[in-house]
């Protein structure tokens, strides 16, 4: 009885070291080609002439590409107000661009015949949202904006406009 323990005991000893391995993922299973090439030359009974080819070392001219200019690219639909006040509306206009560079008029207006004291239009960019306004009556604010080199809008130094939004308070 002792005797067949110590058997079973040596056997499980064998068992656990046999663990099941898992291939690394850049390691996969291959084939070996049936014809692998052979270091030997074929032997041929004329003699061949050989040549050397002189390798022909280019070095690539190192470029900085030229900064793609968007400042054609800007929509003014894409920063327009998603939500106005009742009885007012945005409405653009495309004005002559600047050096190849394009200007949007954006403006907000009143649909109504109320006049307000406190006509604003803002423009939200990552750092603030700011007031912006080139003129403004009773009953409308606009601002023209510049289409700058990356894509975005900017006006008067405030760069990357992501949104438009104007209030009309103190109305009568």
């Amino acid at each position: 009885m002792i005797f067949r323990l110590i058997i079973l005991a040596l056997c499980i000893s064998h068992v656990e070291l046999c663990v099941r391995m898992v291939p690394p993922e850049e390691v996969g299973i291959s084939t070996t080609a049936a014809n692998l090439p052979s270091s030997e030359e074929p032997t041929t009974e004329e003699p061949v002439a050989t040549t050397t080819a002189e390798e022909e070392v280019t070095t690539a001219e190192v470029t900085t590409a030229a900064p793609v200019n968007m400042c054609g690219d800007c929509d003014i639909n894409d920063i327009a107000p998603l939500m106005m006040q009742v009885d007012t509306k945005f409405a653009f206009r495309e004005e002559t661009p600047v050096d190849g560079c394009k200007r949007t008029r954006a403006q907000c207006q009143r649909t109504d015949d109320q006049f307000c004291n406190d006509v604003f239009m803002y423009a939200e960019n990552a750092d603030s949202l700011t007031s912006i306004t080139d003129d403004t009556t009773d009953a409308a604010v606009y601002a023209i904006l510049s289409c700058d080199t990356d894509g975005t809008y900017s006006w008067m130094g405030i760069t990357g406009i992501t949104r438009l939004s104007c209030t009309f308070g103190n109305c009568e």
